[in-house]
């Protein structure tokens, strides 16, 4: 469910920080699909303007 959240292009960036959060949870649980929900979030929400970031991800 949260890969199909992040590749939906409806998460605004004030909401990045919740995805990032989820990744890292499901990143700490070693879940195989880590990685690809990691790079689809890297994809989706990476910004493309300054000022329009995802504050606090860092891989």
């Amino acid at each position: 469910m949260a890969i199909e959240a992040v590749t939906s292009g409806r998460l605004v960036p004030s909401n990045y920080w919740r995805a990032a959060e989820v990744i890292a949870a499901v990143k700490s649980r070693q879940v195989p699909e880590a990685a690809e929900l990691q790079e689809a979030y890297r994809q989706q929400c990476t910004p493309t303007e300054p000022g329009n970031g995802n504050p606090g991800y860092t891989s």
